[in-house]
């Protein structure tokens, strides 16, 4: 029987045998990996250099404030749309100034905040994922005031964007635009 010998064992010549044994022979003649040395003057092993990023650190916060404005609502001329002429209560609820603040978990980039001001006391509940925020707002108390959802984009150390709002009896509709600055 004409092979390779392996130990002990004769396998039978192939072109698969060749390169197996050929892959196994160049595995086997690298040298092994230095060991690590240690400081003499310490016995500890030196410190690595790594050029991975730190891990995220505990929650960060956010504060800035908003400007709320009459918002706008389209409705489509014709069709099924054509009796319907709302356009929202001409109202001075809901407009002027506030502010926000948001804690965000660096790991999860679970959001959770609290606003006050022109819109009342709201509550946002969110997500921040690949430097874009999402969050529902929603008021403190469910019975009254204004909710709807915020939407931003991370820019260096601040989040820029804006919250899409309805009265709770939706005869009311509020757009407000927000700057937030990392603390």
């Amino acid at each position: 029987m004409s092979g390779v010998r392996i130990g002990a064992r004769v396998v039978a010549r192939s072109p698969v045998t060749h390169a197996l044994v050929a892959s196994a022979l160049v595995a086997c003649s690298r040298a092994p990996a230095p060991a690590p040395s240690t400081d003499a003057a310490s016995g500890s092993a030196p410190a690595i250099a790594s050029s991975a990023p730190a891990a995220p650190q505990g929650p960060t916060t956010w504060s800035g404030t908003y400007d709320a404005v009459a918002g706008t609502l389209f409705v489509p001329d014709g069709g099924e749309w054509s009796g319907v002429k709302f356009r929202g209560e001409d109202a001075s609820t809901g407009l002027g100034p506030g502010t926000l603040t948001l804690t965000i978990d660096a790991k999860s980039g679970r959001a959770e905040g609290t606003g006050e001001g022109a819109l009342g006391v709201i509550v946002l509940t969110g997500l921040l994922q690949d430097d874009t925020l999402t969050a529902h707002v929603a008021p403190k108390d469910p019975n009254d005031g204004f909710s709807g959802t915020a939407y931003a984009k991370r820019e260096g150390d601040s989040l820029k964007g804006t919250i899409h709002l309805s009265h709770s009896t939706a005869n009311i509709i509020r757009e407000a635009s927000f700057t937030l600055a990392k603390k």
